[in-house]
C-alpha cells in the first residue's frame, strides 16, 4: 500500500465480526412512529503492521487493534402514500 504525501505511517486492513442488537418502535398512529435501537458491533482483534520512511520512528512496527462499537439510534418515522395496514 503506498502511503499519500506527508504520510508518516500508514496500514490497511480488512475484518469481520459479528452483532447483536435490541430495540423497539412506537407507533402513535397509521403514519407517525418513533423508534430506538441499540447495537453492539464487535471485529475482533488484529495486529496493524505499519512501515515508515520518517526517522525518528523505525522503519516498521505493529500495533493491536482491537475495533468494537457501540450504536444507538433514534428516531422519527413518516409514512405516506396510501394505508397499507
Amino acid at each position: 500500500m503506498a502511503a499519500a504525501p506527508g504520510t508518516v505511517a500508514s496500514v490497511g486492513f480488512n475484518s469481520s465480526g459479528w452483532t447483536a442488537g435490541a430495540g423497539f418502535e412506537w407507533a402513535f398512529n397509521d403514519r407517525v412512529s418513533i423508534f430506538a435501537e441499540y447495537d453492539y458491533l464487535s471485529f475482533g482483534a488484529t495486529t496493524a503492521n505499519f512501515a515508515t520512511a520518517v526517522p525518528p520512528l523505525p522503519a516498521a512496527f505493529s500495533l493491536g487493534v482491537s475495533h468494537n462499537v457501540n450504536v444507538f439510534t433514534v428516531g422519527v418515522n413518516l409514512r405516506f402514500g396510501p394505508e397499507t395496514f
